[in-house]
């Protein structure tokens, strides 16, 4: 199947009628996030990846069949059915603005790499495409030391 960039719904429901009967979880495995103090679960397209790979002229996602590799993460369907992507980062939001050596103390006790701020107290964290960006997003929300840590997440966008 030829590689397709996914920039509206009809996609989804192109993916859902091709893999609805086949969507599982990949061997047990259990993901998601934390929300606003909410656990939010995701079902695994298997697959289906989306490239990240820039292409000249293009934005977005390209939606492809296989595995993913450094430039391309898993597909994932939301619990409102939207497919949902991890290009890279993590948005971390702060307990509270800090001092500047204090911010970067407590980013090195993390071991994360500010990309970006965003502003006071939110900051994009570096995390490479996939599973690696959700993962640190898990972990950082765990430990308790930010007030919410969550992926940047690539969302389908949908016609209204």
């Amino acid at each position: 199947m030829a590689a397709k960039t996914l920039n509206t719904g009809l996609g989804l429901a192109f993916i859902m009628a091709a893999c609805l009967p086949t969507l599982s979880m990949a061997q047990g495995a259990i993901y998601g996030w934390t929300e606003g103090g909410r656990w939010r679960s995701l079902t695994l397209v298997p697959g289906r990846v989306a490239d990240f790979t820039p292409r000249v002229g293009e934005r977005g996602a390209l939606m492809r069949e296989g595995s993913p590799d450094a430039l391309s993460s898993p597909v994932f369907l939301d619990e409102a059915w939207r497919l949902r992507a991890l290009p890279g980062g993590v948005i971390l939001i702060l307990q509270t603005s800090l001092p500047e050596a204090e911010r970067e103390a407590l980013f090195r006790s993390h071991g994360v790499k500010p990309t970006r701020r965003l502003s006071d107290t939110v900051w994009l964290i570096e995390a490479s495409v996939g599973l690696p960006s959700l993962e640190l997003a898990n972990r950082l929300q765990a430990s308790g030391a930010f007030a919410s840590a969550q992926p940047n997440w690539w969302m389908e966008r949908r016609l209204r």
